[in-house]
């Protein structure tokens, strides 16, 4: 569930629908901003919005996943309480809003998609039996949007991702998920997402996020992974994220010029932000593309990056560490 969680906010991070209590043209404008890491762009929008609807619980959603976006692309790692703030106060005027509006389907989008950030950062901060009750206050919600308007396609995102993960809870924990009543169906799961993934609103991209993360890191079927990477990256070319993920996928079909040619991009990014590239994915650029050299046979090409990969090692990964040292030990190094 952490890993789930932690991809949900790197990823997943836009959990964000239309409105009709107060949403403007700049607020939603500011979407495609935050994808394509224009954070300042997107800020000033955003606080603009605020300061026009001080009640509207969207900019204050809104706002907390533009800094947790911050946080991912620009390498600010740790806790940061204003987040779980933003989300809680998004919460409480959405339901303030619905006490004198409760038929209104986009406020109760909204405070769905409130209370499942507030679940994220619950597990974030280490309580998760409290992450947990308020996934499951998430789920409910929107499972009341959809019997009122099967066609609300945003509030299929959120089922689909309960249903998915909570039927992939590891084995010795299944126990403790039925005591919660974390029940799910896999297929529905993904079903579910597709649903959201296929329809114009704005959390499109990030059921294209998950869809990719789910193929890629757990039913390990990358081509169809590299669809939805492909999809995020042609529409926001910015993300440096978004350029690595596309990489990866293009490595892991052996696409290896192209994969290369994006990792190169990724590299750039690094070399121009030093301080705001992930050491993390600093260290596994140079590793992906070493490793697309030694799978061709092409040592002298490898070098350089094997010796760079050994360089930025974040001793993360046991099993890359290893590989390290057999490349080096093969190239003499």
């Amino acid at each position: 569930m952490r890993k789930f969680f932690y991809l949900f906010s790197f990823a997943i991070y836009f959990f964000i629908s239309t409105t009709s209590y107060s949403t403007t043209t700049d607020l939603v404008s500011a979407v495609p901003q935050i994808y394509n890491a224009e954070f300042s762009s997107a800020q000033t929008k955003i606080s603009k919005f605020m300061a026009s609807h001080p009640n509207d619980p969207m900019g204050y959603l809104m706002r907390g996943i533009t800094n947790e976006w911050y946080q991912l692309v620009k390498n600010k790692p740790g806790l940061n309480n204003s987040i779980l703030d933003d989300y809680t106060k998004a919460k409480d005027l959405a339901e303030t809003a619905l006490a004198s509006n409760p038929n209104n389907l986009d406020l109760q989008v909204t405070l769905g998609n409130a209370y499942m950030y507030m679940a994220k950062k619950y597990l974030d901060a280490g309580k998760k039996l409290k992450a947990g009750n308020t996934l499951k206050k998430a789920k409910k919600i929107m499972l009341e949007v959809i019997e009122q308007d099967p066609n609300k396609s945003e509030a299929y995102f959120a089922i689909g991702m309960f249903n998915y993960f909570a039927d992939n809870v590891p084995p010795g924990f299944k126990w403790l998920a039925a005591l919660l009543g974390f029940s799910g169906d896999r297929a529905k799961g993904i079903e579910y997402i597709k649903k959201a993934a296929s329809a114009s609103h704005l959390t499109q991209g990030d059921a294209q996020f998950m869809l990719y993360y789910i193929y890629s890191r757990k039913e390990v079927n990358y081509p169809i992974a590299q669809t939805y990477a492909e999809q995020l990256h042609k529409t926001y070319l910015n993300n440096p994220i978004f350029t690595f993920n596309l990489a990866e996928m293009k490595l892991r079909n052996k696409d290896y010029e192209e994969s290369r040619a994006l990792f190169g991009h990724f590299m750039q990014f690094c070399a121009q932000s030093e301080k705001q590239c992930s050491p993390k994915y600093n260290f596994l650029s140079n590793f992906f593309m070493a490793w697309s050299y030694m799978l061709q046979h092409k040592n002298d090409e490898a070098k350089p990056y094997v010796i760079k990969a050994r360089e930025l090692d974040t001793k993360s990964y046991k099993d890359r560490t290893e590989q390290i040292e057999k490349w080096c030990q093969k190239l003499k190094i």
